[in-house]
């Protein structure tokens, strides 16, 4: 299993963990229409991260570091691959607003991060 792939695993595990409302939300902010806003499905994404960041932690507790580097060298590439003028458009914000809204893009997942990389206006403002 390669690194990308372990990460988003990872991922996808810790998100499973907090029940079906958040990940029907997930979904629906990849499907939705890009007319609308989506500032309450991401209040209800916000209410679960600290769950999420819980399953991670215990997920990630008997990694070795050569393994948690790894991880977290897909983490940075992730960030650098959406950090472009097109997608800072949408999430606005300073620069450190840009870096939170890049890792909120990579923390709702894959299939997330993927649709925002083709469209950025996928991503919430």
């Amino acid at each position: 299993e390669n690194d990308e792939a372990r990460f988003w695993a990872l991922l996808e595990n810790a998100w499973a963990g907090v029940g079906p409302e958040a990940n029907e939300v997930r979904a629906a902010l990849v499907k939705r229409d890009l007319d609308e806003e989506a500032f309450a499905e991401a209040a209800v994404l916000e209410e679960h991260l600290e769950a999420v960041l819980a399953a991670l932690r215990r997920s990630c507790a008997e990694l070795s570091g050569e393994e948690l580097t790894a991880l977290d060298r897909v983490v940075e590439r992730k960030l650098h691959e959406i950090d472009r003028r097109d997608v800072h458009e949408v999430t606005d914000g300073s620069d450190d607003g840009f870096l939170y809204a890049r890792g909120f893009i990579v923390g709702l997942g894959q299939e997330f991060y993927e649709a925002v990389a083709r469209d950025p206006r996928v991503a919430v403002p």
